[in-house]
């Protein structure tokens, strides 16, 4: 698995395979349906779709290719 720094977050991404980003308790997992769910330290996680998930991909890709 790819571990990243990721505006001091943990991500992980879904698709065929799965990448994973870790830090400080917080998670972003988005899968090939464009479904983004973050996860802080105790806080409940939450869903963005479709449209509203591009702009977090945009910059995940971003931050994999300057890697």
């Amino acid at each position: 698995m790819r571990i990243i720094h990721f505006d001091d977050t943990v991500i992980v991404l879904d698709n065929i395979t799965r990448v994973s980003f870790e830090e400080n308790d917080t998670s972003i997992v988005a899968d090939n349906r464009c479904l983004i769910y973050f996860v802080g330290s105790g806080a409940d996680p939450f869903v963005v779709r479709g449209e509203k998930a591009k702009p977090v991909f945009d910059r995940l890709l971003e931050s994999l290719q300057s890697d």
